[in-house]
């Protein structure tokens, strides 16, 4: 794990290397070593609970109801372990959340018998892989692994948002076009309540976005264009983001001189009332909104938005 800055070298035994090497002038690969060093020692310690468990059943001689109590004490053992090995993960993640050590910390699995990504396979740890995106693809913006593993968590929040797919229809059909947009009350960066009905007499773009979201960064900056040209004639953004670390939303707002002062957070992310009452399944989503508080288009861009505009404003 090199960047194209570093220079490394390399020192080893040849009869075992994968074991036996220490590593200069790279710290992203200083740090995956260490991270495999640790997951190697935790399938070792499941390897031998295993093992004694195997033994014990071939072996062994039991009570009446004893077979049982060392089952339940070989799982709860196991699962301690496993819980320790995740624990150490987040921390990892956390520590060095730009770092490429951290994409492989994400994929660890609990053992070589189970093939389940360790965090992926809890939808709620879907903020650590959001927190390693955001950063990755900030920091490395031309990367094609970094694309590669943002588009894959697009995916994973897709296929988490569609467990609520039926309702995410359904309430998109009560959001068409023509439709009154239905009012939001939510904290702005303040914390201070903010609700979109206190726009009635402009064009508002209500936008769906999120930090870690690639594509919603990439259009903000044709998103302040359009603001700049149209605010004096009354137009306004409302964007609700779907973040799970405020810190990283407030973040995003200042890294990205984002100029128009209605941001605001949901409760709940794709869970949220506001995200499920607007059908909201992809970012980035938004509706366009008339001074009467109706709803004239959907999903515009920055481009088809400036054009949309240029005509309600003539």
């Amino acid at each position: 794990m090199i960047d194209s800055s570093e220079q490394i070298s390399i020192s080893t035994n040849k009869k075992n290397f994968s074991d036996e090497y220490t590593i200069e002038g790279s710290g992203g690969s200083l740090l995956l070593k260490d991270l495999m060093k640790h997951h190697v020692n935790t399938q070792k310690d499941i390897a031998s609970l295993k093992n004694k468990y195997s033994e014990k059943m071939l072996y062994g001689t039991f009570a009446n109801s004893s077979i049982k109590n060392f089952e339940d004490s070989i799982s709860n053992e196991i699962a301690a372990i496993i819980d320790s090995e995740k624990q150490f993960l987040i921390q990892f993640i956390y520590k060095n959340t730009c770092s490429f050590a951290s994409m492989s910390a994400l994929y660890q699995t609990f053992d070589s018998d189970n093939g389940t990504p360790l965090l992926l396979s809890e939808p709620e740890n879907i903020k650590y892989f959001e927190s390693v995106d955001s950063c990755l693809s900030i920091r490395f913006p031309n990367a094609k692994v970094v694309s590669d593993f943002h588009q894959a968590i697009l995916h994973t929040k897709m296929l988490l948002s569609n467990q609520n797919k039926p309702e995410r229809e359904s309430k998109k059909k009560l959001n068409k076009i023509g439709d009154k947009a239905l009012n939001i009350k939510l904290p702005d960066t303040n914390n201070r309540i903010v609700e979109l009905s206190s726009l009635k007499g402009k064009y508002v773009l209500l936008d769906f976005w999120a930090s870690w979201c690639l594509p919603c960064r990439k259009e903000h900056k044709e998103l302040i264009r359009v603001y700049n040209t149209f605010k004096k004639n009354g137009f306004e953004i409302f964007q609700v983001s779907l973040d799970n670390d405020r810190q990283a939303w407030f973040d995003a707002v200042r890294n990205d001189s984002l100029p128009w002062v209605y941001q605001v957070v949901t409760e709940g992310k794709w869970n949220s009332s506001v995200v499920l009452d607007y059908g909201v399944d992809v970012l980035p989503y938004n509706y366009l909104i008339d001074r009467d508080g109706k709803i004239i288009d959907i999903n515009l861009n920055a481009n088809k938005l400036n054009d949309r505009l240029s005509k309600l404003m003539r």
